[in-house]
């Protein structure tokens, strides 16, 4: 499945079973009342969810598939792992690798898999996520 049709799935899905939230004040279609702990992520591989949690690293990787941002929040057995291909992020407004602090909040929604049995999320639109200013 490629990115755009996930993002676009994800659109769908909240657009129809979900209710838009508001985040400091930001209100966005992506978020729904459905935030689960980042520590459940595990029990929800394949389900789409919303995080709301800090910001704990950021890094950049080449891998075989190309460039990313991985963006981890929260640690340890509860860390989620956002990734944020570099194709994805040259679209941001505020590219991805400036616009994070490590420490910032911020709520993330889109479909949870595992890569090596850990969680982690594709983030392909920014408005994926939203950042507590």
């Amino acid at each position: 499945m490629t990115r755009l049709s996930l993002s676009a799935i994800l659109l769908f899905a909240v657009t129809v079973f979900g209710q838009p939230v508001s985040v400091s004040g930001q209100s966005n279609p992506f978020f729904t009342t459905d935030t689960i702990p980042t520590a459940e992520a595990k029990q929800n591989f394949n389900k789409y969810k919303t995080f709301c949690d800090e910001i704990t690293t950021i890094s950049k990787v080449d891998v075989r598939t190309g460039k990313a941002i991985l963006v981890t929040i929260n640690s340890g057995a509860a860390a989620l792992t956002l990734v944020i291909w570099e194709d994805d992020a040259a679209n941001w407004e505020k590219h991805p690798d400036t616009w994070f602090q490590k420490g910032d909040f911020i709520c993330v929604a889109g479909q949870i898999t595992s890569h090596g049995g850990s969680p982690r999320l594709e983030v392909g639109n920014p408005r994926q996520i939203v950042k507590r200013e």
